[in-house]
């Protein structure tokens, strides 16, 4: 079993990519091999490709992808050191050099024993249930600010969460499903979940970057309310959703940090339910006080 240490370098972490030592080169399978990379101390399973081409002495390359490249971003910064341990020509092991290769197991029963210690430290996550749900009323408040009628669905409802309808009710439009997604910090990825099987029950999501502060990053060199700004939230159609869905690791994401969304955002968004709708923007009537 070999183990190094991996510096993020700007190439590395831009494109989900990295090289192996030729100390530890002839534990990696030989060019176009398949390996699965085990990352952080939860063991998120995904899966790269040897090159054994890019490198003049034929060294390895471990071909990540996007999977990658977004492990990268959501729990490392460019330039951090990783520890990485291989487990066999076709199994490594990616974590942040703080932690310990030997403290978590991998979901995968066939990992090999060394993984398996006499206590097992769980993974914890930060649930903020109250503010994740805020999310609803948030947008909500803003759609009804646009004059948008606008009702909660009930609780676990399939595939949406808010309902739309013309405020005048001798206007018959159809009422337009809403489904909502949010991320509360400031310093996340700016992607969201999305479950393809919810494809055809929504007529448009929107998501809200609540911002409440530095909790992934950003929060090991600055508190965490040093991060808290202003609530975003975009609106985007089914077709924008499936155009960027996609598969990472073993979820399903649009990441939305290298695209233009600005025409969706706030007011911008919200009038593409409030046109589809046929709702005009308030006005004083002529005359009115």
């Amino acid at each position: 079993m070999r183990e190094f240490q991996l510096t993020l370098h700007k190439a590395y972490y831009a494109q989900g990519f990295f090289n192996v030592p030729v100390e530890v080169d002839k534990g990696i399978g030989p060019d176009e091999e398949r390996i699965v990379l085990l990352l952080g101390i939860e063991a998120l399973e995904i899966e790269g490709k040897v090159n054994r081409r890019a490198q003049p002495n034929g060294t390895a390359r471990i071909m990540g992808g996007s999977a990658l490249k977004h492990w990268f971003h959501e729990h490392c910064e460019q330039g951090e050191v990783l520890a990485v341990r291989i487990l066999s020509p076709t199994r490594m092991v990616l974590r942040n050099a703080s932690a310990s290769l030997l403290k978590t197991k991998p979901t995968k029963a066939k990992t090999p024993s060394i993984w398996q210690p006499s206590v097992a430290r769980p993974q914890r996550f930060t649930r903020l249930p109250v503010v994740s749900l805020s999310a609803e009323y948030l947008i909500a408040g803003h759609l009804m600010r646009r004059n948008i009628l606008t009702y909660k669905a009930p609780p676990g409802n399939e595939g949406y969460d808010l309902i739309c309808i013309h405020p005048d009710p001798r206007k018959a439009a159809r009422p337009l499903r809403i489904q909502v997604k949010s991320r509360f910090a400031t310093d996340c990825d700016r992607g969201f979940l999305v479950n393809s099987r919810s494809f055809g029950a929504f007529d448009y999501l929107i998501v809200a970057f609540l911002n409440i502060g530095y909790f992934l990053q950003m929060s090991k060199r600055h508190p965490v309310r040093e991060g808290e700004r202003p609530p975003e939230f975009y609106t985007f159609t089914p077709e924008f959703v499936r155009e960027h869905h996609r598969k990472v690791g073993k979820w399903e994401k649009v990441l939305t940090r290298s695209l233009d969304i600005e025409k969706f955002r706030d007011g911008k968004g919200f009038d593409l339910i409030a046109d589809a709708l046929g709702i005009e923007y308030p006005e004083k009537i002529p005359g009115g006080a």
